[in-house]
């Protein structure tokens, strides 16, 4: 009886092991995740950025341009 409690004991060392093993494996897969989503959004807000200022340019130099056809003639 002792022997197979003492069996069950090894088992239940093996199993929780396993488990913290799977459970380190898991975080550190998360985190890399975690960390590749953050790299992509800090990228995709870039783009946005330089998206947003041509935009901005392309639009000042629309006014600009309408300024000096709508502008004040002498006539």
């Amino acid at each position: 009886m002792q022997q197979l409690q003492a069996e069950l004991e090894i088992e239940k060392k093996k199993s929780k092991e396993d488990l913290r093993h799977k459970f380190e494996a898991m975080k550190k897969e998360s985190e890399m995740a975690m960390e590749t989503l953050k790299k992509e959004s800090e990228m995709a807000r870039a783009k946005q950025a330089e998206e947003i200022e041509k935009i901005k340019k392309a639009s000042q130099e629309t006014m600009s341009f309408l300024r000096q056809m709508l502008g004040p003639r002498d006539g």
